[in-house]
């Protein structure tokens, strides 16, 4: 039988994100609903050109994002660090994704001790805050 202390030791960073996508599936992917993949359809700025705002239009929180720093890495790995992947972040209005970094391998960044900054992309619009935002 496992204790617990062996159950957390096994919770590596692809284990966590596997927690996560099932349990983001499971709330909000059912039948299809949303696909994990989906990226965010509302625009920046959006209602900004349009001479009468929607009812469910409103002003509210929001989040901006400066930098994401990458502060240590593992023995495994050493500088320079070519960066690849996704950084992305969903709120609750509609739950998908809204990238704030996304280059391929073949598009990498490459960062260093001195210069640990990733370069945004930006977000495809405003981050609400109307729940805790998920990274």
């Amino acid at each position: 039988m496992e204790t617990d202390e062996e159950e957390d030791e096994e919770l590596g960073p692809e284990r966590c994100f596997e927690l996560h996508r099932k349990s983001w599936l499971w709330m909000f992917g059912r039948n299809g609903a949303i696909p994990f993949e989906a990226e965010t359809q509302y625009p920046p700025m959006c209602y900004t050109d349009i001479p009468m705002l929607p009812a469910t239009a409103g002003p509210g929180d929001t989040m901006e994002v400066f930098f994401v720093k990458v502060n240590q890495i593992t023995s495994d790995l050493q500088w320079p660090l070519d960066v690849y992947g996704i950084v992305a972040v969903r709120d609750s209005l509609d739950w998908k994704r809204n990238y704030l970094f996304s280059r391929g391998r073949d598009n990498c960044q490459t960062l260093t001790s001195q210069d640990c900054l990733l370069e945004l992309t930006d977000p495809s619009r405003s981050i609400l805050l109307w729940d805790e935002p998920i990274f």
